[in-house]
């Protein structure tokens, strides 16, 4: 499954690689080092013919659904069972999305105890992931929200899980987002390819409480910082958890 992923990259810098106009809510963006299901990201989407970077809920929460709470168990999706679920099979014909990131976690397990590891270019460029979005009505409002649909892993990512997300390349992004191709040819894009340029590496167990984001998660446990890198700031024990409709 994917779980929790990263996001430092600039709107600006996303706005030039992938081609997009961006959507002025996102201006507020700051860097993402641990981003969890209800957060708020930017999504890449197809509106009115052009690529939009946008800001969407993560865990799907589809239009006949009575309250938000079902998002939280809908943040994956399974490819080989798209077609066999309504909450994803109108979504899979009619609202195809990129989830923007540059970087996932996962878990890996060594005895008792579970250490978190990235899984990111080794230049640090961002990438997209494969999903599905679909738009919700009800208090507070209207909700858009998506989920990342994920497939078998590879041999290199294995060890750690037996699923990974759905990585889109560029060269099968147009046909992805096109709204207008009812069909898509899934099998082929969601093969659990390998992932050229990788690296696989542990970062603290503080990525564990979804209240630490800041660059320190990126250290593994027991390695000092750089000499010329400022310790990452501690939050108050007391700060509240912000509210799930936030932006960032």
């Amino acid at each position: 499954m994917c779980g929790r992923y990263k996001l430092t990259t600039t709107v600006a810098e996303l706005s030039a690689r992938f081609g997009a106009d961006v959507d002025p809510r996102l201006e507020a963006l700051r860097p993402r080092y641990n981003v969890a299901p209800t957060d708020v990201m930017p999504v890449l989407r197809v509106v009115d013919g052009r690529r939009r970077l946008e800001p969407l809920r993560w865990g799907l929460v589809p239009f006949w659904a009575r309250d938000l709470r079902i998002g939280s168990t809908m943040i994956n999706a399974r490819s080989e069972t798209l077609f066999e679920k309504p909450a994803f099979r109108d979504a899979l014909h009619k609202r195809r999305c990129l989830i923007v990131v540059d970087g996932v976690y996962e878990w890996q397990s060594t005895g008792r105890s579970k250490t978190p590891q990235l899984i990111a270019f080794d230049d640090g460029h961002p990438f997209t992931l494969a999903g599905l979005w679909a738009r919700w009505h009800g208090e507070p409002g209207t909700v858009e929200t998506f989920t990342i649909i994920t497939t078998e892993a590879n041999d290199a990512l294995r060890p750690l899980h037996d699923r990974m997300p759905v990585l889109v390349e560029q060269r099968d992004r147009e046909e992805w987002l096109d709204p207008d191709n009812a069909t898509v040819d899934l099998e082929r894009l969601a093969q659990p390819r390998s992932w050229s340029g990788v690296t696989v590496r542990a970062v603290s167990r503080r990525l564990g409480n979804v209240r630490n984001d800041d660059e320190g998660l990126l250290t593994a446990d027991g390695v000092d910082q750089p000499p010329d890198a400022p310790a990452p700031p501690k939050r108050a024990r007391s700060a509240p958890r912000k509210k799930q409709n936030d932006l960032f």
